[in-house]
């Protein structure tokens, strides 16, 4: 995967969604995160992911891109949906950038868009 996107140039579109835990392609949170495509370990909250819970053989790890290639991107949509994302997305929306909460890097990049239900957004409180 490294491969082909140093071959053909950074992703146009990074089509992203935002986990309960603040992750975002696989990229969970932690002390430090990685740079490039690795594989992840999933966290328990990820596992327990509606998703996989129809899954036959639920994984313990997830071939994912790194922050890097997520910044490279030319443009950035992240999805937020779900009373379940109420929580994150207040807490992304404080644009506080950590690693313990990997969605927030996201607000280093100059062309992303977020788009949300008003499940997810019922209640969100915006301070600039």
């Amino acid at each position: 995967m490294r491969a082909r996107l140093e071959r053909e140039g950074p992703i146009d579109v990074c089509v992203l969604g935002l986990g309960t835990n603040g992750h975002i392609a696989m990229n969970e949170p932690a002390a430090s995160l990685k740079p490039t495509v690795h594989v992840a370990k999933l966290t328990a909250e990820t596992l327990g992911h509606s998703m996989l819970a129809s899954s036959k053989k639920i994984p313990s790890f997830g071939l994912t891109l790194g922050m890097t290639e997520i910044l490279a991107s030319r443009e950035i949509l992240l999805l937020v949906s779900g009373a379940s994302k109420r929580e994150p997305l207040q807490l992304f929306m404080r644009r506080e950038i950590t690693t313990l909460f990997p969605a927030s890097f996201l607000w280093l990049h100059p062309n992303w868009t977020l788009l949300c239900d008003r499940a997810a957004a019922e209640g969100l409180v915006l301070k600039s």
